[in-house]
C-alpha cells in the first residue's frame, strides 16, 4: 500500500523479505533527509574544492540513500551489502553522488566507488 508521507526533516521506508528459497533474508531501505549546512560542514566542503559552498553555512541541502542487504539461503553464496547515496546543496546546484559502496562476505572483498564532481 502507498502511505501518505508527512515530512519536514526527513523520512525513510524499509522492506524486508524473509524465508525465501533463494534469499534467507533481504532488506531494502530508502532514507531521505533535508536540512541546512552547518558552518563546520560547509567549511569542510569548501576546503575540498567545492567553491560554490559558502563556508559560513546556512545553505539548504537534501540527501538520499538506498541500502540493500541480501543474505542467501545457500551457505556458500556470500552476503551482499550495497549503498547508493546522493547529496545535493539546493542553492548552488551542487549534486554529489556517491555511486556505490558494496562489500561481500565471507571473504571480505570490498569494492568502493565514489564520484567526485
Amino acid at each position: 500500500p502507498v502511505l501518505p508521507i508527512l515530512c519536514f526533516a526527513g523520512y525513510g521506508i524499509t522492506c524486508v523479505l524473509e524465508g525465501g528459497d533463494l534469499l534467507e533474508k533481504a532488506a531494502a531501505n530508502i532514507s531521505i533527509v533535508r536540512g541546512t549546512l552547518t558552518a563546520a560542514r560547509a567549511q569542510a566542503m569548501s576546503s575540498r574544492g567545492r567553491s560554490q559552498i559558502d563556508p559560513a553555512g546556512g545553505q539548504p541541502y537534501s540527501a538520499a540513500a538506498l541500502s540493500l542487504v541480501f543474505h542467501s539461503a545457500h551457505p556458500l553464496v556470500p552476503t551482499l551489502r550495497a549503498d547508493v547515496r546522493l547529496f545535493q546543496v539546493t542553492a548552488t546546484g551542487l549534486l554529489e553522488p556517491a555511486l556505490m559502496h558494496c562489500d561481500k562476505e565471507p571473504d571480505s572483498v570490498i569494492v568502493c566507488h565514489h564520484c567526485e564532481p
